[in-house]
């Protein structure tokens, strides 16, 4: 049965979901398809998935250290596993992400836009060609997000204040 919470942060309110003791959303509830049988509780998987995000925000933590499913397609799957090997504070291209998977930037740029795990699987680190790309859960969190990790933005918040590595 998928449990989930909705839990939290500050000014930030996100739905932590598990399934077989694994967590296998972390998002915006609006963003939550659900599934015909789901239970509002918290767990202690919910929990610690809940401490480990606030301690991330808080700047106390870089590596997530929870069980976790990735759902989606095979694909967006391989994005995800590339994704997430992506170390705190690094920054990657959609082409760079494409190259890992064997794949172009628009389908890449689609899987990480279906993201079921925020900040767990840090889609927040993937940067267009030529500005900072896009962000599902909002252009203001990404900006924060990227900060919290040690970038600084252009006054215009439009691009980084220095160039992307890869």
């Amino acid at each position: 049965m998928l449990t989930y919470q909705v839990c939290d942060f500050d000014d930030l309110q996100l739905l932590i979901a598990e399934e077989d003791g694994h967590i296998v959303f972390v998002g915006w509830h609006p963003e939550f398809g659900g599934a015909v049988t789901m239970k509002n509780k918290n767990t202690p998987l919910i929990e610690a998935c809940r401490r480990q995000v606030g301690e991330y925000l808080a700047g106390e933590r870089q590596v997530f250290d929870l069980p976790i499913a990735f759902t989606g397609t095979p694909f967006a799957q391989r994005v995800y596993r590339a994704l997430i090997q992506v170390p705190y504070g690094e920054l990657v291209s959609y082409q760079w992400l494409a190259e890992q998977v064997g794949s172009h930037p628009r389908p890449v740029g689609t899987a990480v836009g279906n993201n079921p795990l925020l900040l767990i699987v840090p889609c927040h680190r993937v940067l267009g060609k030529h500005s900072l790309g896009g962000f599902s859960a909002g252009m203001e969190l990404k900006y924060r997000l990227l900060e919290l990790e040690g970038h600084t933005l252009r006054a215009d918040k439009k691009d980084l204040a220095q160039p992307l590595a890869r």
